[in-house]
């Protein structure tokens, strides 16, 4: 069994408080492997190994294959942990910030990276790098430790950013969990897990990203019944929710945005309603976009950080054939009575139906429910071949000697595939 440290001593603490006063480093102002512009030369460095024994970065240690940062600050890492993994243990007070260069942890007995005390925890991923953390298929912690089930466990506020990728393994159970919020702002984010994905006590929101998610469990997942809390906000340049077969939502809030052009609305089966809003023309970000029930009480409200053409709500206030109104920034746009439990309507208050070409948009234009529009049946042909163009005879056609005719020149004109999501 791992035992994680608990405290943080006075000598560290102390010795941090100087670090700070005097604008010292432990790192040099050129960190070399990285391809990034972005200016790390404050952080401090940890190149990781199983055989690491010296540490200068200060708040961090190293003991038995466990990396502990018991003190806020940005942590430059790079290496490979074969069987450890790193501990946040740091005031509630304080911002740690991870900056991954190419990192790999494997932890054999538990989370792959455990945060258990912080202000905020930021997993910022450098440019060009890659990174993985992989759990242990069997968790062997401390009573105190146990209530970590995921191979990113976090008790604060979790954030995810930067341009690099980041794979997550969920051996034996959550792929990334938080007490708190997880902000996802940007990155390629991929998530294996053998029971749900991403899970959250309070809220996620995601403002950017390329997110896959493979689990066993729920995809996204947000259990908190407190009012205000146990929320998905997800923003999007392009379609905020992209899926292929089933998004059921079965409780909790849901919030997406994103562009009109490319918006799926969760699955019919879903048991919670939902109402989708298209704009006629983009919606500058930081607009406020807010639903009111007759009584006038605000029953949810998003304002995206982006441009967005649609926006849906699914919610258990939401309910049959109740009058919602529409909001902009506090002014009444429209109001609809949900008659279904997806509801979708323009900003007039006018049904929408669920297949539209968007202005100025091309390829996939749809929007809702996960699936493309129907077919117009073929007609009956009876058996027969349809009836060759008048004057044409088949003399006029190429002969066939059995020899397949040559494949298209992929180079020129237009090749159409099958669409992801819809």
């Amino acid at each position: 069994m791992k035992m994680l440290p608990r405290s943080i001593s006075a000598a560290a603490s102390l010795l941090f408080i100087a670090s700070v006063i005097s604008g010292c480093s432990s790192t040099a102002s050129v960190i070399s492997g990285l391809q990034s512009d972005a200016d790390y030369s404050d952080a401090y460095e940890v190149i990781l190994s199983d055989n690491l024994t010296d540490i200068s970065a200060v708040g961090a240690s190293f003991e038995k294959g466990i990396l502990t940062i018991t003190a806020g600050g940005d942590y430059l890492l790079s290496g490979t942990l074969s069987d450890g993994f790193i501990c946040i243990d740091a005031p509630e007070t304080d911002k740690v910030k991870l900056i991954l260069n190419g990192v790999s942890v494997t932890s054999s007995e538990g989370p792959a990276l455990m945060a258990r005390s912080a202000d905020k925890v930021v997993i910022e991923l450098a440019e060009g790098s890659s990174s993985i953390f992989t759990d242990g298929s069997e968790y062997s912690l401390s009573e105190e430790d146990a209530s970590a089930d995921s191979c990113i466990y976090s008790e604060c506020d979790l954030k995810i950013k930067g341009v690099g990728s980041l794979s997550v393994n969920g051996s034996s159970g959550h792929g990334i969990h938080s007490k708190d919020d997880i902000t996802i702002e940007e990155g390629s984010l991929t998530v294996n897990s053998a029971k749900d994905g991403i899970k959250r006590k309070d809220s996620v929101e995601i403002t950017g990203g390329n997110i896959t998610v493979i689990s066993a469990g729920d995809g996204i997942n947000s259990d908190n019944t407190d009012e205000g809390k146990g929320h998905i906000s997800i923003s999007g340049g392009n379609g905020a929710l992209d899926y292929n077969g089933v998004f059921e939502v079965t409780g909790g809030t849901v919030i997406t945005a994103g562009s009109s052009g490319m918006a799926d609305t969760p699955s019919a089966q879903s048991a919670e309603y939902t109402l989708a809003v298209l704009f006629t023309s983009e919606i500058e970000g930081g607009t406020m976009i807010s639903l009111q029930n007759t009584e006038g009480e605000t029953i949810a409200k998003y304002s995206p950080s982006k441009k967005f053409g649609c926006i849906t709500v699914t919610s258990p206030q939401l309910e049959a054939n109740s009058t919602i109104t529409v909001l902009k920034n506090g002014e009444v746009l429209c109001s609809t009575v949900l008659g279904s439990n997806i509801t979708r309507i323009n900003e007039k208050g006018e049904a929408v139906s669920s297949v539209f070409s968007a202005p100025g948009k091309g390829g996939r234009d749809h929007f809702g429910g996960g699936a493309f529009p129907k077919r117009e049946e073929a007609p009956d042909m009876n058996g027969e071949p349809p009836a060759m163009p008048q004057g044409t005879d088949m003399t006029d056609m190429p002969p066939f000697d059995g020899v397949a005719p040559p494949a298209p020149d992929m180079n020129s004109g237009t090749v159409t595939g099958n669409a992801q999501g819809a």
